[in-house]
């Protein structure tokens, strides 16, 4: 049926100014998370919505059930954007890029898939353009829901979130690391350069520091000196982080963004869990 298992809510919501405020949602597999903000950037509202995985007509489901059973959902927003993961996501340096060849350069890595509408978008700051897959069949199931929102690769806003981590930080170098869905998205960063992008799909521990070990040694970052930010799905004393500890020496929890008002509630869940949903309003 699908739960709640998070959410805060801002007794500042107000039903009447919602078209002044910004929905941004992520649909995965078996889960559906949202988060607004006002015109200020405070948040307002934040849930993550839980379901059943492997259920038949699985996004149908979730989104019918959600937004059902959700009043925030049901309200229209000034502005709301929806990210899907598909995995299938390259960035290109920006100087090489040319639209008309996008298709090629995700193919280059990934089969193509009758279904695939190939999008791309720039990614500000890091120099790269991400290019990405996305089901065409998906569009009117979106547009049913969220007529007016924008769609979205949740790897951009991950690209973008390494991006105001760079500039926040002062270290120069670090790493940057999402779980999802049995999938791992790694970014490697060093003086607001982007080094090394990619990812990965994972199932046990193991492969969680395999491919974060590869990407400081294809980046040439040292694993004791450089840090390693931590985001998306992980408790804090799984399996992956514990031995992640033993190689890499500075592992930090991805905050939420400087650009977003403190709101205290927000200290009630762990938010790097939804580090890049954070920063998918910043995508036009």
């Amino acid at each position: 049926m699908g739960k709640i298992i998070a959410e805060i809510t801002d007794s500042r919501f107000n039903r009447k100014l919602t078209n002044l405020y910004k929905l941004s949602v992520h649909l995965g597999a078996d889960s559906l998370i949202y988060f607004v903000i006002d015109s200020l950037k405070r948040p307002l509202v934040l849930r993550h919505w839980q379901f059943e995985p492997g259920a038949s007509d699985g996004l149908r489901k979730i989104l019918a059930t959600a937004v059902s059973r959700d009043p925030f959902l049901r309200a229209t927003y000034g502005e709301a954007r929806v990210a899907l993961d598909t995995g299938r996501l390259v960035a290109v340096p920006a100087r090489l890029f040319r639209e008309e060849e996008a298709p090629a350069y995700l193919y280059k890595l990934t089969p193509p898939l009758p279904e695939d509408e190939v999008h791309s978008h720039p990614c500000a700051g890091l120099g790269v353009q991400a290019v990405y897959a996305l089901s065409k069949r998906l569009r009117p199931l979106l547009r049913e829901y969220f007529p007016l929102a924008r769609v979205h690769h949740l790897g951009v806003a991950f690209l973008m979130a390494g991006h105001q981590l760079s500039v926040a930080q002062a270290d120069g170098a670090f790493v940057l690391a999402e779980v999802q869905h049995q999938s791992l998205r790694l970014a490697a960063l060093q003086d607001g350069r982007l080094l090394f992008f990619n990812t990965f799909p994972v199932r046990h521990a193991r492969d969680v520091l395999y491919f974060t070990l590869l990407a400081y040694r294809e980046a040439q970052l040292d694993p004791l000196q450089v840090p390693l930010w931590i985001s998306g799905q992980v408790l804090e004393d799984s399996n992956a982080l514990q031995q992640l500890r033993r190689y890499v020496r500075q592992i930090r929890w991805a905050q939420p963004p400087a650009f977003l008002a403190h709101n205290e509630a927000l200290d009630q869940v762990p938010t790097w869990f939804y580090h890049s949903l954070f920063h998918l309003h910043l995508l036009d």
